[in-house]
């Protein structure tokens, strides 16, 4: 199987071209980035592992949370390339991807946190099973339950990380996304459905 995986949904964006053998190409990418300047870029990385679009069989795309914008042109970019090469994709969250890097590091003992705003970010782990907006408040709060997470891992404002060194909580060391992609991509769920960017905040 020959994988496209994108992420602009984070702060150290990455495309990459992989195979059963490993990562063969990939460049970094700004969450900046816009439509005219990601297929460039693709067809670069393409060129470099010597592939062409059509040695393409699944796509792997982050769909959220992230800007607005970075969302939208990952998201469609790589629904168009499984609608015109008649393939089979799959998004996922940018939490799952920091669980992987993170391996063998305790869903109750860690909270993966992305800061969206000055007073809120999402969560999950600890009491919070799924990624939900959380308010600043809500992690003081939990300090005094249980089960009581001891790190955390993820995106944050500076402010936010001041917050979490007052509740000694920890930055989890975690795996270079490279390291971990091959194996992640091959155990997911593919299909045709289009993919969908992820906001968080809607129902």
């Amino acid at each position: 199987m020959n994988y496209f995986f994108l992420d602009i949904a984070s702060h150290d964006g990455l495309l990459a071209y992989i195979s059963s053998d490993g990562v063969i190409s990939s460049r970094e990418v700004s969450t900046r980035i816009r439509d005219h300047e990601l297929i460039p870029l693709a067809e670069e990385c393409l060129k470099e592992a010597k592939w062409e679009y059509q040695d393409l069989d699944r796509i792997v795309c982050v769909v959220g949370p992230g800007g607005f914008t970075s969302l939208r042109v990952a998201v469609s970019f790589s629904n168009t390339l499984m609608d015109q090469l008649d393939i089979e994709g799959v998004g996922v969250g940018l939490w799952d991807l920091y669980r992987v890097r993170g391996s063998g590091i305790g869903f109750w003992d860690t909270l993966w946190l992305h800061s969206t705003k000055k007073d809120s970010l999402f969560t999950q782990g600890g009491k919070w099973r799924e990624p939900t907006l959380t308010k600043i408040e809500d992690l003081l709060e939990n300090r005094t339950r249980k089960p009581n997470p001891i790190k955390w891992m993820g995106e944050l404002l500076d402010s936010h990380k001041e917050e979490l060194a007052s509740l000694e909580l920890k930055e989890a060391q975690l795996k270079p996304v490279i390291e971990i992609l091959p194996e992640f991509i091959k155990n997911l769920s593919y299909s045709k459905k289009p993919l969908e960017p992820w906001y968080g905040r809607s129902g």
